[in-house]
């Protein structure tokens, strides 16, 4: 899971769309970070992608489990 950690993406909506594709919630997101959640998850395990890029990219730099 998490295979949108190593794609560059030109838009943040559409690293959201892969996000949720994987079945995450995503809680809150922003030029720097997402924040997400795994609904089917028995404990209440959120995620942070921490995001990197120029302009006109961006990547998943790491993700951190909060």
């Amino acid at each position: 899971m998490m295979n949108f950690k190593n794609e560059w993406y030109g838009r943040i909506e559409d690293l959201e769309a892969d996000i949720k594709d994987e079945g995450y919630d995503i809680l809150e997101s922003n030029r720097e970070y997402i924040t997400f959640e795994d609904p089917d998850s028995d404990e209440d395990t959120q995620y942070v992608a921490y995001l990197a890029g120029t302009e006109s990219t961006i990547v998943v730099e790491r993700i951190e489990e909060v």
